[in-house]
């Protein structure tokens, strides 16, 4: 059956939800808290003005790799920091297509200090995430506990490293919005 979501709706009151494939229609929201995640056998519909909200810790598994994804609405993947110290460095990777690495996705950050691994030539700045590779960015100097927030199109299936050079070191990324 299909799941389809007609007004707000938050996993942390009306607990895990499994469907066969979801659609939350204009003027709904889905809210998925991390105790109770959202599991999907095929495909996920966010359709105009309908809004997808994954919290902290929260889980939205797409089992079928070729389940199709369409975002035409609002969806949002929220993910808190552990305690750090000034000048700290936390690795990041996006759950949802290329990510510019920006202020409004990491407000106070030190974006101008984000970096990806290259195998062959170390690190170099990096101003855009691409789905499992992995990046690292200078934490805010204010602050002991922050927050990023994703917006976009939720990855599904399979999320190939491109340029892999043999027997190098990688920095990857988990690519999904599941903790």
């Amino acid at each position: 059956e299909v799941a389809i979501i007609n007004g707000i709706y938050s996993t942390s009151s009306s607990g895990a939800l499994n469907a066969c494939s979801l659609i939350i229609n204009t003027g709904a929201k889905l809210t998925i808290n991390e105790l109770n995640p959202v599991t999907i056998q095929n495909d996920l519909t966010v359709n105009v003005n309908g809004t997808l909200d994954i919290l902290d810790k929260g889980s939205l598994v797409m089992v079928n790799d070729g389940g199709i994804v369409k975002n035409n609405g609002t969806t949002t993947v929220h993910r808190f920091t552990t305690p750090f110290k000034k000048f700290d460095y936390v690795y990041w990777s996006t759950p949802v297509s290329a990510t510019a690495i920006t202020t409004t996705v990491f407000p106070g950050w030190t974006v101008a200090s984000s970096f990806k691994y290259v195998p062959t030539k170390s690190w170099a700045l990096a101003t855009t995430m691409v789905p499992a590779n992995g990046y690292i960015i200078m934490v805010p100097s204010d602050v002991t506990l922050s927050e990023a927030v994703f917006t976009g199109k939720v990855n599904n299936g399979i999320q190939k490293v491109m340029g892999v050079v043999p027997a190098s070191s990688y920095l990857l990324g988990n690519p999904y919005p599941s903790a």
